[in-house]
């Protein structure tokens, strides 16, 4: 039944993949009207996310901001949909880099790269075409990501990353994975601007003028092996088509003083974000965790 169903799913999710973008951004927008306008999904966390963000703002701006999330956050839906028949040749014309000299020159010289790619813009699409970045000296593209709970969409989404070549794990086992290449040059991607789970095991910083928890785990890693971290900026050229540009942090991670990784490529978001919100992930409830009060106490215990 389980082996159906997925079959069913495939032919439902495969179908709809394969019809061509103007249909596809026509149930986009009829998904942005039911969405935002009929079902109402997330509007308030969307809401408050920009006003706590934006405060300069006024309820017009932010109101059109709020709108034009929604129509991006659909078109970001059927593109998503779009990636499991896209071919290497769309991929690259759909998203294509800026600079990727940047990234080539750090791996010709048997450097380690860790990719910080945020949820802004299409960066589903910016982690499918890593492989394309060098496709001279073809690195090996190592990403981490979170098991989805439905055994056949897990499948399916799967078989759709990894198809340009890219060797996907779950986060858990990311230290394993890098530790076993550890003697070759890679290229290993992140997206580190989701809230973490544990407040203790975080860094703490202002970002879009809020105290914000964020995953040290980009940090952390590139001190612990020498990968070299670059930020990826997501741009929107056009509807359904993406510019990558990438931004180096430093090229020499062990010597970089504590937080200065993490504080950076923050940074770096928030400029994005401040250039263009409407394309920041929005509906996720970003600021619902708060600094503990004895957060400074236990570090400096945990550093003696």
């Amino acid at each position: 039944m389980n082996q159906l169903v997925y079959y069913i799913i495939k032919a439902f999710v495969y179908g709809l993949s394969s019809l061509p973008f103007f249909i596809l951004h026509g149930i986009s927008t009829f998904l942005y009207w039911n969405v935002y306008y009929i079902f109402d999904y997330r509007k308030k966390v969307v809401w408050d996310n920009l006003k706590r963000s934006f405060p300069e703002k006024t309820d017009k701006e932010l109101k059109a901001i709020q709108k034009e999330f929604y129509k991006h956050f659909c078109d970001i839906m059927i593109e998503s949909l779009k990636a499991f028949t896209m071919s290497k040749k769309a991929v690259e014309k759909r998203h294509a880099y800026k600079n990727p000299e940047l990234v080539q020159a750090l791996v010709s010289k048997g450097h380690k790269v860790a990719l910080i790619a945020p949820h802004y813009n299409n960066w589903e699409w910016c982690v499918l075409s890593f492989n394309l970045i060098d496709q001279k000296q073809n690195p090996l593209v190592l990403i981490m990501y979170a098991v989805l709970k439905n055994a056949n969409m897990e499948k399916l989404v799967r078989k759709s990353r990894t198809r340009m070549g890219t060797d996907m794990f779950p986060k858990k086992d990311t230290v394993r994975n890098v530790v076993k290449h550890k003697d070759e040059p890679f290229l290993l991607g992140f997206a580190a601007d989701q809230a973490p789970h544990n407040p203790y095991n975080s860094y703490w910083m202002e970002f879009l003028g809020q105290e914000t928890g964020v995953f040290y785990g980009v940090e952390k890693l590139s001190k612990a092996y020498d990968m070299i971290p670059v930020y990826c900026h997501i741009r929107k050229v056009g509807r359904s088509r993406y510019e990558t540009e990438f931004e180096l942090i430093t090229d020499n991670p062990a010597e970089a003083p504590y937080g200065f990784i993490t504080e950076q490529h923050m940074k770096l978001l928030e400029n994005d974000i401040k250039k263009e919100p409407a394309y920041w992930l929005w509906t996720h409830k970003r600021w619902k965790k708060s600094k503990p009060a004895d957060f400074d106490e236990k570090r400096k215990t945990q550093k003696a």
